[in-house]
């Protein structure tokens, strides 16, 4: 991704005075962030640092490339690193800033390499902006410096719920996840959540034999289901009982345990749920949620990975660190300081907060912008889940405090 250099970079010549490029801003990002920088960028996580740009004295489009150099600090031995592929400008209609930052296929995207995001400080610069082999004269906000924060891992065993499902016919089966979907959940958390990394578990077990379809049966007048309630304490008692003896046996106190029911691509869907809200630092609380195809139910045309126990598990887990509802889209509002109108994960009145998802190439999931005009915070109900800053800030200083707060000693 890059090559140690002290010297000064060489600089093609031959560049076209007509043409020009202005650096309308830089934008690094782990999963959302606004143009000041008010989201803490953390030490160890993936890292794409997007450029904007507009072009002047075009007479025809043009694909462009850039590179940016990358140091711990001002003046230090830098780094070279790439943008991931190039943007065309055409000599016409050019999107602008705003236009830019919500769509990653629109800016030149700079992916760091893992070992610059460890340094605790980050100095970035634009080297080149580059069409064919001719470097353009640049001009705008060529450079920033941040800081880099020390977060924990998050601590987390995934444990598939196997359950016996009698057919109308008669027949029995054994249902439990397929592995792809604690690949998908794996993969979710590592974007999404404000950690370096994972340090991950999992396992299938048999659960409870009264663990089983019917999920859900008649309500009662106040809207409680009974059933479902029923067998959501038998499946919080059989994670809190593995919980507490893989603790006994060694297993770190700070780790969270979530428990996995597949639907049997038959729409034996599991309403999901957190044991507790703690309000105070607690890993021991037990959440269990769902998991399958989203192509099964209409309501969820919006996932278009093959798994929506991804998302879904991030809102329970994030019950799990002390997050409430801000109520939207069919939910108790239980958390009053939610900043932003309908559930989304910014708004143009509270820094124009713009979503990314990072990618995943190993799950073919491309990396995208995820504009708040869109997209809802994962602690609502509505469709296009992703972390709002508010959230976001909030399971980072739980995840602190339960670092401290359980330490093995």
């Amino acid at each position: 991704m890059g090559i140690l250099i002290k010297g000064k970079r060489r600089r093609l010549r031959g560049a076209p005075q007509a043409a020009s490029i202005e650096v309308l801003g830089l934008e690094v990002t782990q999963a959302i962030q606004n143009l000041a920088h008010q989201v803490p960028l953390i030490r160890s996580k993936s890292t794409v640092v997007r450029v904007y740009v507009k072009c002047t004295g075009l007479t025809a489009k043009r694909d462009l490339r850039g590179e940016i150099a990358v140091a711990s600090a001002p003046g230090a031995p830098a780094r070279y690193v790439p943008s991931t592929k190039s943007i065309t400008i055409s000599d016409k209609d050019q999107p602008d800033l705003g236009m830019q930052r919500r769509n990653a296929e629109m800016s030149l995207n700079f992916v760091l390499p893992i070992e610059v995001c460890s340094w605790p400080t980050v100095s970035i610069s634009v080297n080149h902006i580059r069409s064919a082999d001719t470097d353009l004269p640049l001009t705008g906000d060529l450079t920033t410096t941040l800081p880099l924060i020390d977060s924990p891992p998050l601590r987390i065993k995934v444990v598939g719920l196997r359950y016996v499902w009698t057919k109308p016919g008669g027949a029995q089966v054994d249902i439990s996840p397929e592995a792809f979907h604690f690949d998908f959940l794996r993969s979710f958390l590592r974007r999404a959540y404000p950690v370096p990394s994972i340090e991950w578990s999992q396992l299938v077990v048999q659960a409870n034999p009264q663990f089983a379809p019917p999920f859900s049966g008649p309500q009662t007048p106040d809207g409680d289901d009974p059933l479902w309630r029923a067998k959501l304490a038998i499946a919080h008692n059989q994670l809190a009982a593995l919980r507490a003896k893989d603790i006994e046996s060694g297993t770190d106190p700070r780790t969270h345990y979530y428990g996995l029911v597949s639907d049997a691509s038959a729409g034996l869907f599991f309403r999901g749920a957190a044991k507790d809200i703690p309000q105070v630092p607690d890993p021991s609380v037990v959440a269990v949620g769902p998991t399958g195809n989203p192509r099964q139910y209409p309501s969820l045309n919006w996932d278009k990975d093959a798994s929506y126990g991804d998302w879904y598990a991030a809102h329970e887990l994030s019950h799990t660190f002390g997050r409430f509802h801000p109520g939207f889209c069919g939910q108790d509002a239980s958390d009053g300081t939610f900043p932003y109108p309908d559930g989304r994960i910014g708004d143009l009145q509270n820094g124009d907060m713009i979503g990314l998802d990072v990618g995943d190439p190993t799950l073919n999931i491309p990396m995208a912008a995820l504009p708040h005009e869109k997209w809802h915070d994962i602690m609502t109900y509505c469709d296009d889940q992703w972390l709002s800053s508010h959230s976001y800030g909030a399971i980072l200083d739980r995840l602190k405090l339960e670092d401290a707060g359980f330490r093995v000693a």
